[in-house]
């Protein structure tokens, strides 16, 4: 296999995480998967094949009998406007804004809720620029209390999320991280693996998002300059026009996913164990 074969096009991936060699042999397992996919999981388990081929090949099996989710599928919980894609971070990646005050867990299923969140994330992925590979998201927690806090969703959702779109997020960015966000943190934290943890950037302060958006890109309420207001209809099914059609097709006959998303496994997770070891050994 040559090398332009190997080409991996997003600048966001760190080529010095992954070995071409490895990469090689994950595309002889997976010739269907794009470069830029072998290299994120590659890297999600510190270029150890023996680690990055389950996790990869459990990402394809879900997915072969979920997505692609549709917006007729999580409706109810898209509109009521927890999550939109909206402006971009001062690196040009697209920013997922959730806006926590608006979760009521009282009020939620956590499949329908877990097929909302996923939704979104394809919308955002579906505009990132060609050289990225990364997303930002900007927690806002203005208004937002102990009530909104749902430690049961983040616990079966945790694990089948980092399993599906590793090396995707580039930072999350949460303000204001009042006391009752670091209550929450102290839990929420073991349920991630340590990349992901690393990658959230609480603010006291305003000026620490300023650090990351421009002000016309922050939502009004938290101290920017963005008064868009969310409409649901502006947002349509992200995938391509030959994925919507079977999607469609297959629902008209009545072949629909049965049963929940979440493996047992999923659902008992407490905790994430580290990416892998810094054993040299690869048997994969």
């Amino acid at each position: 296999m040559s090398a332009k074969d190997l080409t991996v096009k997003s600048k966001d991936i760190d080529r010095s995480k992954y070995s071409e060699d490895k990469l090689a042999k994950m595309k002889e397992r997976f010739p269907d998967v794009d470069n830029d996919t072998l290299a994120r999981y590659l890297i999600a388990r510190n270029n150890k094949m023996k680690n990055a081929i389950p996790l990869l090949q459990g990402a394809e099996a879900w997915r072969s009998v979920w997505r692609p989710i549709l917006k007729e599928d999580c409706i109810n919980e898209i509109m009521k406007g927890k999550i939109y894609v909206r402006g971009v971070d001062k690196e040009g990646r697209p920013l997922l804004i959730i806006r926590a005050r608006f979760h009521d867990p009282k009020n939620r299923t956590i499949d329908e809720m877990a097929k909302m969140v996923m939704w979104w994330t394809e919308q955002v992925i579906s505009r990132l620029p060609d050289d990225k590979s990364k997303y930002t998201i900007l927690l806002d927690r203005s208004d937002a209390g102990i009530s909104n806090q749902d430690l049961e969703f983040m616990r079966c959702f945790s694990q089948l999320f980092q399993r599906l779109y590793p090396e995707r997020l580039n930072r999350a960015i949460v303000y204001p991280s009042s006391v009752v966000f670091w209550t929450v943190w102290n839990i929420a934290k073991l349920f991630l693996d340590p990349v992901t943890r690393n990658k959230v950037c609480p603010c006291m302060y305003f000026y620490g998002v300023q650090e990351w958006i421009a002000d016309e890109h922050i939502p009004a309420n938290m101290g920017g300059k963005s008064t868009y207001e969310f409409n649901h209809e502006e947002y349509s099914d992200p995938y391509p026009a030959e994925v919507l059609a079977k999607a469609k097709a297959e629902r008209e006959q009545g072949r629909m996913p049965q049963g929940s998303m979440f493996t047992e496994q999923d659902a008992q997770q407490s905790s994430i164990p580290e990416s892998g070891d810094n054993d040299d050994d690869d048997d994969a």
